[in-house]
């Protein structure tokens, strides 16, 4: 009987041992999914902070470009100003594209002798005579060439560029003094650029005249895909302010 007695008590204690295995067990197992799931989601947190600091990494990168960009005295690819500030390319004109244009300009010419006696420009101010050329534009009878559309959608006169081959290519409108190629003054600058809308080859025409006279020569035609411009910051103000 003893023995028997000594049989059940190892038989409980086993099975007591059991018991206890098994609730640990099942404590693991139900813990496991838990862990699973936090676990998840610090990696979800991580890749949400690995992202955020790669979202300021870039604003950061961006304004310090901004600042670089606009800093009085530094010279960049016109190209580089354009993307900035409007997000468009300005695309490199195919050779098909600068002979095109020459002929348009070559028109151009052709409407202004027409209409002008002795090719005198009718500017009281030589610096209006670029706008006034640009108007030449518009009577060349190619439907084609418009006033750019501003990113309000409409059309506007002022400001960079001057004219457009519709979805072709943007055109700006330049005199230049016989003899004044090396010259180093200031002659093509640029405040705003709302008129650039588009991504595609910019292109300037230069009417060379003497003294408000057209001359005969060709237009020059200069692609302004590898031109450099100076950033120039300037305050101003008026005659009434200073004078009333």
């Amino acid at each position: 009987m003893e023995t028997t007695n000594d049989q059940n008590t190892v038989i409980s204690a086993a099975s007591s041992d059991s018991s206890s295995t098994n609730t640990v067990l099942e404590e693991e197992i139900k813990s496991k999914p838990t862990i699973k799931k936090r676990l998840r989601i610090k990696d979800e947190k991580y890749k949400q902070m690995k992202e955020e600091h790669i979202r300021l990494q870039n604003e950061v990168a961006k304004l310090k470009r901004e600042i670089a960009i606009t800093k009085h005295g530094s010279c960049w690819f016109l190209r580089e100003i354009v993307k900035e500030k409007t997000g468009n390319d300005i695309i490199k004109a195919t050779p098909e594209l600068l002979e095109e244009c020459k002929l348009i300009s070559i028109k151009a010419y052709n409407v202004f002798v027409a209409t002008h006696e002795n090719n005198l420009l009718p500017c009281k101010r030589i610096n209006e005579g670029g706008n006034y050329m640009e108007t030449m534009f518009d009577k060349v009878g190619d439907d084609r060439i418009i006033k750019p559309v501003n990113s309000d959608g409409n059309m506007k006169a002022t400001g960079y560029p001057d004219r457009e081959i519709m979805n072709t290519a943007y055109l700006e409108v330049k005199l230049i003094q016989v003899g004044s190629e090396e010259s180093t003054l200031r002659s093509f600058y640029m405040s705003t650029l709302d008129k650039i809308t588009k991504s595609q080859p910019h292109i300037l025409i230069a009417f060379t005249h003497k003294k408000g006279v057209i001359s005969q020569e060709i237009p020059k035609i200069i692609d302004l895909y590898d031109i450099k411009v100076t950033v120039k910051i300037e305050y101003n103000t008026n005659n009434k302010s200073l004078y009333t």
